[in-house]
């Protein structure tokens, strides 16, 4: 069995060659890509190709809340693609992951695990897992422009979000104006579903979303607001005719609790026991410059090679 390995980044280069190391130094075989933001700082060329791996810049720099965050995702699917690769899974890091188990032993669990998927799906229209009942609704149900012109009268408008379901002001990732729509690509055959940007693919399922993604359904999602967190779940989990076997888990140890944004809580050696105790494959956000010993801690736990990588 072959494991692709796609890391999306933006920042911090030598956090990113460390991931990077340790994923080849833990699966000496898997396929290794990075997509880096343009706009960053640049990587190191050189040393990830000589770590074997593929680095690419997407043509639009990855924004939050646009179809540009999960467009290197489709990306990476169509170079392997394009490159004729064989591979088994594809796993999509960000730049902040690091792994948990050894790589060997996540990997032998993707072979014997029985499932096409791992990824994490709610109903777009019930509660978010956060308990925000409206939110999915409003980001999947209606159709955003951006307005930046408009930026400050938008910020009055918004005090109406509550009270009118026709329009919703979002500012977050914004200046944006939606307006719900009047007819969806969504019924019986398809419900819209959002979870975690971050999943584990089969190469077929892999491939049947970036298919998606050169469709109409793309279309759609690309107006609405953090489609990155909801195309998968819905091409996948959201038709009851999917052919795959889906596990909801995205085998991530991610603590967001408290958050409104999304954004997770950075991780430190304090939490190694629950890192350890929950089967999780990776965890995030890594940030050294919260705790610079965690990644060490992560490798004498759970060795990947015989030597240290890269710093």
């Amino acid at each position: 069995m072959r494991v692709a390995y796609f890391v999306q980044t933006h920042r911090a280069p030598d956090q990113v060659l460390r991931l990077v190391a340790t994923l080849r130094g833990g699966s000496p075989g898997a396929l290794l890509l990075v997509g880096h933001d343009p706009t960053g700082p640049p990587l190191d060329g050189r040393a990830l190709a000589a770590l074997g791996a593929d680095l690419f810049h997407p043509a639009e720099p990855p924004r939050r809340g646009y179809w540009s965050l999960f467009a290197p995702w489709v990306e990476a699917v169509e170079r392997l693609d394009r490159a004729g690769a064989a591979y088994d899974w594809l796993v999509y890091l960000s730049g902040q992951d690091y792994p948990v188990l050894p790589l060997a032993a996540s990997e032998a669990a993707l072979a014997a695990g029985g499932h096409d998927g791992y990824v994490t799906w709610v109903d777009a229209a019930g509660p978010s897992p956060e308990g925000r009942r409206r939110q999915g609704r409003l980001r999947y149900l209606y159709r955003y422009r951006d307005l930046p012109r408009a930026a400050r009268l938008l910020g009055l408008l918004r005090r109406a979000n509550g009270v009118q379901p026709w329009w919703h002001v979002h500012l977050t990732y914004g200046p944006r104006l939606g307006l719900r729509a009047r007819h969806t690509p969504f019924g019986p055959h398809l419900r819209p579903m959002w979870g975690s940007q971050w999943t584990t693919l089969s190469r077929l399922a892999a491939e049947c979303v970036a298919e998606a993604a050169r469709g109409p359904l793309a279309d759609w999602f690309a107006a609405t607001v953090c489609p990155d967190e909801a195309f998968a779940q819905t091409v996948l989990a959201g038709d009851p005719r999917c052919p795959f076997r889906l596990a909801n888990d995205n085998l991530r140890f991610v603590d967001v609790r408290g958050s409104r944004d999304g954004h997770p809580r950075s991780l430190g050696i304090a939490d190694g026991p629950a890192l350890l105790a929950g089967g999780y494959a990776f965890a995030r956000k890594i940030d050294p410059a919260a705790d610079p010993d965690l990644r060490d801690w992560l490798d004498e736990q759970a060795p990947h090679t015989p030597h240290r990588p890269s710093p």
